[in-house]
């Protein structure tokens, strides 16, 4: 092997070990941050045993995301934490929420986000 060859092969190595090492100290995007504020209001719906949450805004509400909600009829009252992002039109139900307390009809409830 010459010693160009040897060089380049040198070149090629030091080339590549300096990618990776740029590529390793990049910063890595922190968690998906949403636009809506404290106090932001969500829909909310209290059924059966269940409370169901729902986005009616433009914008998805991040994963991590803390709800406080509240149903008047039945003085139940919680926080919840959204295990996954709630995108626009979407929801999601929080089992179990009312306890014991068993509503044959749904009633309305409040919940915003804190």
């Amino acid at each position: 092997m010459g010693a160009f060859s040897r060089v380049a092969r040198v070149a090629r190595v030091a080339s590549a070990a300096l990618v990776v090492a740029i590529v390793a100290l990049a910063p890595s995007p922190g968690p998906a941050q949403d636009a809506s504020p404290a106090g932001t209001a969500l829909g909310c719906t209290a059924a059966g045993y269940d409370v169901l949450l729902s986005n009616p805004g433009a914008d998805a509400i991040a994963a991590g995301r803390e709800v406080a909600w509240e149903v008047r009829f039945v003085r139940k009252s919680g926080v919840f934490v959204l295990p996954e992002p709630l995108e626009p039109g979407g929801d999601i139900f929080v089992s179990g929420a009312l306890g014991s307390d068993y509503l044959s009809t749904p009633k309305p409830c409040t919940a915003v986000l804190e």
